[in-house]
Formats: structure tokens, C-alpha cells, sequence
């Protein structure tokens, strides 16, 4: 909803992953097989949104977004389905197997440069750093870091 041309509220997400995650390799320590594994990231976050728009009618302006939520990532593996009964000919069953999972806070601040094209259409460049601390996924690689998980997409 905007308001008085500067001030927008409202909600807003953003979903990681597609129906089997984005794959990333070497993600996370498996301990009963003591090495690295790759796994299927999903998950997303969302929550309150608040921009301010400096100059609204002007041709081009600036506005200041502010998003501040929560969200939930998880890894998960893909395996064939394991029944003595299972058919050959027929088609592949598969199962997600949990690895880990977690829920964390987040707030996500941005600059962003629009252009006024025609009433009521905008064309939008920007930039927003995404922070969320205390986010983390157990058994993930030490070489990876909370914020390269989050912003693998």
C-alpha cells in the first residue's frame, strides 16, 4: 500500500529453491560416512515491508526499502526408493531425507534507483544486504559461511 506517494508498507518473500532445491556440492559434513556431501538447499524468508521514495514524480528517483521477517532453510538429499518389491521397469520413486534445518530472523535493507516509464510503471535497479544472525544449518561445511547459504540463488 502506498502512501501519500513516499511511503510504502506492506509484505514481502522470497523463495529459495525449486522441487528438488538448488544443489549446492561439498555443503555438508555426513558423519556416518566421514566426508562431504552435496545436497539440495530449499527454504525462504518474508515479513514487514517498509520504503520510503525520495522525489515519487520525478522521472527517475530514489527509494530506501526495508524489509524485517523471518524465514526457514533446509538441506535435503534425494534417494531411489529402496523396496525389495520395487519394480525396475516401472518409474523411479524417490524421497527427500531431512538433513538439517533452521529458523531464523532476518532484516534486509536496500538502496534502489527507479524510473518512472509510464503512470503506474516503474523500472528498478538496486542493491540490499540481507542479515541474519544466529542462522544455522547444522553439519554444514566450515568453509561455508551462513551468508553464502542464504545467498545462493
Amino acid at each position: 500500500m502506498i502512501l501519500n506517494h513516499h511511503w510504502t508498507i506492506g509484505l514481502t518473500g522470497s523463495i529459495i529453491g525449486d522441487t528438488h532445491g538448488v544443489h549446492q556440492k561439498n555443503i555438508y559434513y555426513d558423519s556416518t560416512e566421514s566426508k562431504m556431501r552435496g545436497a539440495n538447499l530449499n527454504g525462504g524468508y518474508g515479513g514487514f515491508l517498509l520504503e520510503y521514495t525520495l522525489l515519487p514524480n520525478s522521472k527517475v528517483h530514489v527509494a530506501f526499502p526495508l524489509m524485517i521477517g523471518g524465514g526457514s532453510m533446509w538441506y535435503t538429499n534425494s534417494c531411489h526408493h529402496s523396496d525389495s518389491t520395487f519394480d525396475e521397469n516401472s518409474n523411479k520413486e524417490f524421497y527427500h531425507r531431512y538433513i538439517s534445518w533452521d529458523r531464523f530472523f532476518v532484516i534486509e535493507q536496500g538502496v534502489r534507483l527507479e524510473f518512472n516509464l509510464v503512470k503506474k510503471v516503474q523500472l528498478g535497479l538496486g542493491i540490499s544486504y540481507r542479515y541474519s544472525p544466529n542462522f544455522n544449518l547444522e553439519n554444514t561445511s566450515p568453509e561455508i559461511t551462513p551468508e553464502e547459504i542464504i545467498f545462493a540463488r
